[in-house]
């Protein structure tokens, strides 16, 4: 059963979809509902009867869509291999890319990004990242990574796509 995070704006509506992957039906949840100690995950019975594991996720930073192209390379690599992905959101914090499977890859691995942003000049932004969360989607590979050490000029860059 797949894991279903919050969105990032249920920290601002105070209210979020729980998807059920069998059958596809969403519901609206209200965090009021939910004690301080509700357990998290925690499970909700589709009107399917499929139990949704749905997580409870505090990010420190909305995330906000988009499609933007990228490429990275593992440092764990040794041909350091170029890979191509698709950047699915992004925060201030670090972004979602889903890619084509990869044999060996682990949490905590570093990698360096180069993304096309999609400006008129066709920016090209270089980020070093590190792998913080191996989800697979099958046939794809979503990898969330964090930004380290990010610019000045990297944050003014990342900015028209983490603002609202």
């Amino acid at each position: 059963m797949a894991e279903i995070p919050l969105p990032p704006e249920a920290s601002q509506s105070k209210t979020f979809l729980a998807l059920c992957e069998q059958c596809g039906s969403s519901k609206e949840l209200h965090l009021s509902d939910f004690d301080l100690d509700t357990e998290n995950p925690f499970q909700h019975e589709c009107t399917c009867g499929n139990q949704c594991r749905v997580i409870l996720s505090h990010r420190g930073a909305p995330r906000k869509q988009v499609d933007l192209i990228c490429s990275f390379k593992l440092s764990a690599d040794p041909g350091k291999v170029t890979r191509f992905a698709t950047v699915l959101d992004v925060s201030t914090n670090g972004m979602r890319i889903r890619t084509d499977p990869i044999k060996h890859v682990a949490t905590g691995t570093t990698l360096v990004t180069t993304i096309l942003l999609g400006t008129k000049a066709k920016t090209k932004l270089e980020l070093l990242c590190v792998i913080r969360r191996i989800i697979e989607e099958k046939p794809a590979l979503v990898l969330g990574v964090e930004f380290r050490d990010l610019t000045d000029e990297q944050r003014g860059a990342l900015a028209p796509y983490v603002t609202a």
